[in-house]
């Protein structure tokens, strides 16, 4: 069911992480070298200085489980990477 028909009773709303340094299926076809090639490059492609911890996407949960007026939203945290795209 889609947020328009959900509301105003309920919100739908979700964060998405740009990478949260697991091996996801994105990732699993990658050799462990590679892995970890990749794992030690992440940090310098994010404006915000490295990999984004749970403390770091934690106050977008907040806002999107406090804001009465917001739903239907994909909220990034992704560090600045996509600022570029």
């Amino acid at each position: 069911m889609p947020a328009y028909e959900m509301a105003p009773d309920r919100q739908v709303n979700a964060v998405a992480s740009l990478f949260r340094g697991t091996r996801t299926a994105f990732w699993r076809g990658l050799t462990s070298e590679l892995w970890r090639a990749c794992r030690q490059a992440l940090p310098s492609v994010y404006p915000c200085a490295g990999l984004p911890p749970c403390l770091r996407r934690a106050p977008a949960y907040l806002q999107l489980m406090t804001s009465t007026f917001i739903t239907g939203q994909v909220v990034a945290v992704d560090g600045g990477v996509m600022l570029d795209k």
